[in-house]
């Protein structure tokens, strides 16, 4: 399990991934996105020295993407969006994609705090950062138009410090799958 850099041939691959309905529905953008949009997002994402884009590999097979972005060295801290994109993805993908990303972020980045925004209605979502150790930091109030109505984003973080103190447990259950 590792993650390695997108590159240009992995774009279409990332579209039909960001495409699919799933996925979408937990996005702030929910449109669909079309080609041209999407290599003009990936040319400013490589000129962006704030952002990492990686897709994350399991026994050489592309199952996900990671979004790192407001990259801020000085205060060591990031946000991070992902998703697993591979239908057929083996069992425990999110968790793995979690620990490589984790670790990458404060092994290799030298970052202090991790970041995340999540919609309300993407229940399975918040469990899963709580399940990672992440604190509910707060909600962004009726934040994204979603619709008709608008939605509550809430917002999680976990520490370097409180990484360390989980992540053998989160080792322990990916080596149980």
């Amino acid at each position: 399990m590792k993650l390695r850099d997108v590159t240009s041939n992995d774009l279409r691959m990332i579209l039909i991934w960001r495409n699919q309905e799933h996925i979408r529905k937990s996005m702030y953008n929910d449109k669909e996105i079309s080609w041209e949009q999407h290599t003009k997002w990936f040319q400013k994402a490589q000129s962006d020295n704030s952002r990492v884009i990686k897709i994350f590999e399991y026994n050489n097979h592309p199952y996900g993407f990671l979004n790192i972005y407001h990259i801020d060295k000085n205060n060591g801290t990031c946000v991070w969006g992902f998703y697993i994109g591979e239908n057929n993805s083996e069992k425990g993908s999110g968790t793995r994609l979690a620990y490589v990303a984790l670790n990458y972020l404060f092994d290799e980045c030298n970052l202090r705090k991790v970041t995340g925004e999540v919609l309300a209605s993407n229940k399975r979502s918040r469990k899963y950062h709580e399940s990672l150790g992440f604190k509910n930091e707060g909600i962004l109030r009726q934040h994204i138009l979603r619709g008709n109505d608008y939605e509550d984003v809430y917002l999680y973080s976990i520490l370097e410090s409180e990484w360390r103190e989980k992540k053998a447990s989160i080792y322990n259950k990916i080596c149980l799958l």
